[in-house]
């Protein structure tokens, strides 16, 4: 009995927003159409530029260093430090720099429904 050939092409999830990034490292951690877990690296002058996403929140889980979010829409300023978590809501336009001399690390949990990363013009 010949098995049927899967297009993994069509089930792979889209991966141009990584494109984007001009981080230190960016590790996918687990990945499916509507939610992903990714671990990243920013370095001492590292900044995740500021965007917002349609459909998902970006749940930031601090890991080393310390790193801020910045949010427009509400305006505010979030500090963490290494086990300290925030939620940026769906069309919440953010943007996350290191704070430290060295190396900082944050995992994010985005989901749940389809990933888009719009970027935003200016800076402020």
């Amino acid at each position: 009995m010949a098995s049927a050939a899967i297009d993994v092409t069509k089930a792979a999830p889209d991966q141009s927003w990584r494109e984007t990034l001009d981080i230190a490292d960016l590790e996918t951690v687990a990945e499916a159409p509507d939610l992903r877990v990714v671990r990243l690296t920013l370095g001492p002058d590292d900044i995740v530029q500021w965007h917002w996403h349609t459909h998902i929140a970006d749940h930031f889980i601090c890991v080393k260093g310390e790193i801020q979010v910045e949010t427009r829409a509400p305006k505010a300023l979030h500090t963490l430090m290494p086990g300290q978590e925030i939620v940026v809501l769906a069309k919440t336009a953010h943007q996350v720099t290191n704070l430290t001399d060295g190396d900082s690390q944050f995992l994010i949990i985005q989901g749940v429904g389809e990933y888009d990363f719009n970027e935003v013009g200016g800076d402020g």
